[in-house]
């Protein structure tokens, strides 16, 4: 009986000390919802998808990540409920669509302060560096990267762009949402739209520009339907990846770093790309359709528009100066780091 209890003891007691390295061998795998419609999209094709594998790769096929376009497991609107609650591991999201909720964020989208998503990317990355606060704004999920597009532009859908910024006064400009506060600053009427209505809306004349990004221009055929394009950069959208807490905290702390160390660049990783698009389009719309006319709104006019911007940089001020939060002190710290890496 002594020998029997002494054996189970032992087994025990190896059993005991094996269980890290089982566990550390235990294969995982992570659900990432996305709101792109396909997998032919830039997006799931140059960064999710090569970072999925990388994962996979990295971990020796221990952490895979299975992508579910189309907001397949949830929609823009409760992306991040689903993820903190786990309806998905992962997700991207929109956090410019809830502004109450993520006032913090904002800082990345105000118009007028950089001249690049990666610019952008760069600064905000060193912001979050410097004030923990930004992350602390999405405590209940674990952060993947944040980023944004290339910055946007006035797409008008007559020959004869835009010269100056008064001209915007009056004019009906169809855009995603983000960039209706600089619209509506600046004395045009905008009008929220997306991706599968744009252009039948320019077609048709429904509106005098589109006013966004320009990366997704050639996809979606739009030099059919514009007549020229003033560049401005008013401002980019923020986009980012979230995974749910838990289900972070729950992988082996190697996995974690892998996890950390693929996405992290990621935050300008992401823009990056978007910009290299927009770059892109600038000259294949050059050598391709010279007949749609590019120009660049004068130093003079662009700071007629920043002048007519500030009270949206001053109202995040308030904002979230009334919260507690360095408002000024955060804005002008991320001015200078736009500067920095503008140069």
């Amino acid at each position: 009986m002594k020998k029997l209890f002494f054996a189970i003891l032992c087994l025990g007691i190896i059993i005991g000390m094996a269980f890290p390295a089982i566990a550390a061998q235990k294969n995982f795998e992570l659900s990432l919802n996305t709101w792109v419609g396909n997998e032919k999209h830039p997006l799931y094709r140059n960064i999710l998808k090569p970072w999925a594998d990388e994962v996979e790769k990295q971990s020796n096929g221990r952490l895979k990540i299975t992508i579910y376009v189309n907001n397949a497991l949830a929609s823009n609107k409760v992306a991040y409920n689903a993820v903190k609650d786990g309806v998905c591991d992962i997700t991207g999201m929109f956090p410019g669509g809830d502004p109450k909720r993520f006032p913090l964020v904002r800082l990345l989208s105000l118009p007028m302060i950089y001249s690049s998503g990666e610019v952008a990317s760069k600064a905000f990355l060193d912001m979050r560096k410097k004030y923990p606060q930004f992350d602390e704004e999405f405590k209940a999920v674990k952060i993947l990267w944040i980023g944004t597009n290339d910055v946007s532009h006035i797409m008008s859908v007559n020959k004869k762009p835009i010269t100056k910024i008064e001209d915007l006064k009056g004019k009906i400009c169809a855009n995603w949402g983000h960039v209706t506060p600089v619209l509506k600053a600046l004395g045009a009427k905008p009008v929220l739209t997306n991706s599968q209505e744009v252009y039948q809306g320019s077609q048709k004349k429904v509106y005098d520009a589109v006013v966004e990004n320009v990366g997704w221009f050639r996809a979606l055929n739009m030099q059919e339907v514009i007549g020229s394009i003033t560049k401005v950069g008013f401002e980019a959208m923020q986009l980012m990846y979230v995974m749910n807490r838990e289900k972070y905290d729950s992988l082996p702390d190697d996995l974690k770093q892998i996890l950390d160390t693929t996405a992290t660049p990621l935050s300008v990783g992401m823009p990056k790309m978007f910009d290299g698009f927009a770059v892109d389009l600038f000259k294949w719309l050059n050598e391709e359709h010279p007949e749609i006319t590019v120009i660049s709104l004068s130093e003079t006019e662009r700071e007629k528009a920043k002048k007519e911007l500030l009270p949206i940089r001053q109202k995040w001020v308030d904002d979230v100066t009334a919260l507690g939060y360095p408002g000024e002190q955060m804005l002008n710290d991320f001015i200078s780091l736009s500067q920095k890496y503008s140069k």
